[in-house]
C-alpha cells in the first residue's frame, strides 16, 4: 500500500517537475551524501501512523450458517520527505517551488482524478491519496535531518493520508449457536 502510493507520487511528480526518470528517487536522503549519489529529488517515508479518526469496528455479515467479518479499511498518515539534491542550489529551490505549487493545486488524488489518457494510473489498492504540508520549526527540522543522517537539503514534508480500498477480504468465524447466562449475577 505505501510502496504503491510512493510509486504513484514519484510518477506524478516526475511529470510535474519535467525531470528524467533517474532524477526522482524513492530512497533515504542519507544516500545523497555518498560518493557518486544521483542528483535529483529524494522521496522518503519519515513516519507512519494509523489515522484513528477513521477507525471503525469490523462488521459481520450472516451467510447461511456462518458469520463473515469484514475489517474496516486501513487509513494511514504517512509523513513523506521530499529532499532536493540537484547540482545547483538554484535548481533545488526551483524544483522545491514547483513541488509546493503542484501539491497546492492538486492536493488530492482519487481514481476519478486519474481518468485521462495521459494520467498516471491510480493504484487499485487505494481509495484516495491526500496531501497536507507539515509545518516544521527550525528545531524540528534540525531533529529530522539529524535523524536522517544527512546534511540539510532544501526540502518539504507532507502528511500523506492514504485510504486503502476495501477489498472483498472477509474472515469466516464459527456461528454463535448458544448463549449461556450466569444466573448467579
Amino acid at each position: 500500500m505505501i510502496n504503491d502510493a510512493l510509486e504513484f507520487i514519484r510518477r506524478e511528480l516526475r511529470i510535474a517537475l519535467a525531470v528524467a526518470e533517474s532524477e526522482i528517487i524513492v530512497d533515504t536522503p542519507r544516500t545523497v551524501g555518498t560518493p557518486g549519489a544521483t542528483p535529483g529529488v529524494y522521496i522518503s517515508v519519515v513516519n507512519v501512523q494509523q489515522d484513528i479518526a477513521f477507525r471503525t469496528h469490523s462488521t459481520a455479515e450472516q451467510r447461511g450458517i456462518r458469520s463473515q467479518y469484514r475489517e474496516p479499511p486501513l487509513h494511514l498518515n504517512v509523513d513523506v520527505l521530499f529532499a532536493f539534491a540537484f547540482p545547483t542550489y538554484g535548481a533545488n529551490l526551483e524544483h522545491l517551488s514547483t513541488t509546493l505549487d503542484f501539491f497546492q493545486l492538486k492536493p488530492m488524488f482519487t481514481p476519478s482524478t486519474q481518468e485521462g489518457a495521459d494520467s498516471v494510473p491510480f493504484p487499485p489498492v487505494l481509495e484516495r491519496v491526500v496531501f497536507d504540508m507539515v509545518n516544521m520549526n527550525l528545531a524540528e527540522l534540525n531533529d529530522l535531518w539529524a535523524a536522517v543522517g544527512s546534511p540539510y537539503l532544501p526540502s518539504a514534508v507532507y502528511r500523506v493520508h492514504l485510504a486503502k480500498a476495501q477489498l472483498n477480504a472477509t474472515a469466516t468465524k464459527p456461528e454463535l449457536t448458544t448463549l449461556q447466562l450466569d444466573a448467579a449475577l
